[in-house]
């Protein structure tokens, strides 16, 4: 019974990120590329000028600060075992063509984050403490009109599901499991000081966990990145065949002479979009939530933290994963490895078992950054169902401790199907709304380059639906 109950919710899983979902949010993505006539490669230096740039500027610090802060939480809770696991397998099954197609799909993706971004800004709330939230749940609200409620309501359960699958109890077990079997830590006891240094962040709101995040995240990607810049050096004479590989594979120039390039192709771009997805979480809607506590005014700056966050995600972190397995002796001679066991197994080749140890810190780094950021999401979906009460939110702290307690012990198969599921479903109500709400958007990047939209657009279509364009805060 049991096994029948995990393949059928395993087929479900598959079904949800199967290529319906794949063509969504490829779709909102070209609308918003197109429709800001590609914004992110036009304005690529605008960008990083307005984001990491502006870190520098005396005018605007503490602004941008608290931009970067929201980005930081936002990245924390999107970087995460995908980048290790997910990134090899998607070489596994896809071959190294799938990377071209999860690079296309970050591209793509960088204007959907941007969008979701600019809207969760521009529809976000002031708190009782003088703070910023939001997220799609309140863009859906407040942007289409309250007759769109049971909407906001779906994305706020499936969020706060999703808090306690991907955003803890899976994460964990990743820890707990890696810990165990690179420095012999028992499992219970890795889950308890989870839970410890979970409460202390968390306890003090999203303002300790955007601070503790702006130095956390940073130092576990240079961390990483270091490590991975190292590898490569050891192998950078297989970098050329590597790089060569992933756009041969990707266009199917490798099996041509074996007439199956039609199947190949389609598997690699199947495989790799919905990875790069998967990874950059770009249209879910859930790093919005972070975004939304930004101080920032202009919706479109903070926009841009989202392009920033999905190249580093996916073109950054991503890649770096991707040439170190490809390059790889592991991968080269031919494997059954797969996920995180060829990711280490590629590091290990370099640094013997130093390497297992280094992808053990690794993967507890990136998880732990991952449940920090979707503890505040799970809290800020809760907050949208109950209000700002406080015991609500105490009820949840608790259960999200059981589940990382519960997901450090437990075999989790089932569980990380479910997740997988509430994951996928979460970009049903989000991409709609974006649909809806693009040229609330659009109108804002025509403004920016100084192209006046067209009379009243911008306020008659919010209304349209039965909502309406706020008064910045």
């Amino acid at each position: 019974m049991g096994e029948m109950i995990a393949k059928i919710v395993d087929e479900i899983s598959q079904a949800v990120w199967g290529l319906p979902t794949v063509a969504m949010l490829g779709f909102v993505g070209i609308l918003y590329t197109i429709r800001s006539r590609f914004f992110q490669f036009r304005k690529f230096g605008t960008v990083w000028k307005r984001t990491f740039g502006s870190l520098f500027h005396k005018g605007s610090k503490e602004e941008s600060r608290s931009a970067f802060k929201a980005m930081a939480t936002a990245l924390g809770g999107t970087i995460g075992i995908g980048n290790i696991a997910g990134v090899a397998t998607a070489i596994v099954s896809g071959g190294p063509g799938a990377v071209f197609w999860m690079w296309i799909s970050a591209f793509v993706g960088m204007m959907t984050k941007m969008a979701e971004v600019c809207l969760a800004v521009t529809y976000r709330r002031k708190g009782k403490d003088g703070g910023h939230f939001g997220g799609p749940m309140y863009y859906i609200l407040d942007g289409l009109g309250k007759k769109w409620k049971p909407l906001a309501v779906v994305f706020a359960c499936l969020c706060l599901l999703a808090s306690f699958g991907i955003g803890s109890m899976t994460q964990t077990n990743s820890v707990a499991t890696s810990l165990h079997d690179n420095f012999g830590l028992p499992q219970i006891a890795v889950g308890v000081a989870i839970v410890i240094l979970v409460l202390l962040v968390t306890c003090g709101g999203i303002r300790r966990i955007s601070n503790f995040t702006s130095v956390f995240v940073p130092f576990m990607a240079v961390f990483y990145l270091l490590f991975s810049i190292i590898v490569l050096f050891h192998n950078a004479a297989y970098l050329p065949e590597a790089l060569a590989g992933i756009f041969r594979s990707a266009f199917g120039l490798q099996q041509v002479a074996g007439g199956v390039a039609g199947f190949a192709v389609s598997r690699a771009i199947a495989i790799g979009v919905s990875r790069g997805v998967f990874t950059n979480e770009a249209g879910m809607g859930s790093a919005p939530i972070a975004h939304a506590s930004s101080d920032v005014k202009d919706p479109l700056s903070q926009g841009m933290w989202g392009v920033v966050e999905v190249f580093m995600d996916t073109i950054v972190v991503c890649t770096m994963t991707a040439l170190v397995v490809l390059t790889s002796g592991t991968y080269r001679g031919g494997t059954d490895l797969d996920g995180v066991a060829l990711t280490t197994a590629a590091f290990q080749e370099v640094f013997g078992s130093f390497g297992g140890k280094f992808m053990g810190i690794s993967v507890t780094l990136f998880a732990f950054s991952t449940i920090l950021g979707w503890a505040y999401y799970g809290e800020a979906a809760l907050k949208f169902l109950t209000g700002e009460r406080r015991w609500p939110s105490y009820i949840y702290k608790a259960l999200f401790s059981g589940a990382i307690l519960l997901g450090a012990v437990a075999n989790l198969g089932l569980v990380w199907s479910l997740a997988d599921i509430f994951n996928g479903l979460m970009i049903l109500p989000n991409v709609l709304a974006l649909v809806l709400l693009y040229p609330v958007v659009v109108d804002q990047i025509d403004q920016m380059d100084g192209r006046l939209p067209r009379k009243g657009r911008i306020r008659r279509f919010p209304a349209r639906w039965g909502g309406d364009l706020p008064d910045r805060q």
